[in-house]
C-alpha cells in the first residue's frame, strides 16, 4: 500500500508537534486545505492542522535548505568527475 493511504502513528505525531520545523512541514495550509476541497478532497483539517509553510516560505524552510545544500555539493562533484573523464584525467 502506499505511503500517503496508510494512517499516521499518532503518537508519534503528537510527540513531534512540539517540534517547530516539523509542524511547519506537516501540516497543511489554509489555501491547500481549500484547494484540497475545490478538488473533491475532504480533509480532517482537526488531524493536520493549519499550521503548515507557505509556498513562498519553502525556499527558506530548513529542511529544504539543507537538502538543496546537499543536493549541490553532490552535483558539483559529479560535474567535476565528467569533466576529468572527458579531458582525459583521472
Amino acid at each position: 500500500m502506499g505511503a500517503v493511504l496508510r494512517t499516521s502513528d499518532s503518537e508519534l505525531a503528537r510527540r513531534l508537534s512540539s517540534v517547530r520545523e516539523f509542524v511547519r512541514g506537516y501540516e497543511c495550509t489554509e489555501q491547500f486545505s481549500e484547494q484540497a476541497l475545490q478538488a473533491g478532497i475532504p480533509l480532517q483539517i482537526e488531524e493536520f492542522g493549519l499550521g503548515g509553510i507557505t509556498e513562498g516560505e519553502w525556499q527558506e524552510f530548513g529542511p529544504v535548505k539543507k537538502t538543496m545544500a546537499e543536493f549541490w555539493e553532490a552535483y558539483e562533484r559529479f560535474l567535476e568527475r565528467c569533466i576529468k573523464l572527458a579531458s582525459g584525467s583521472r
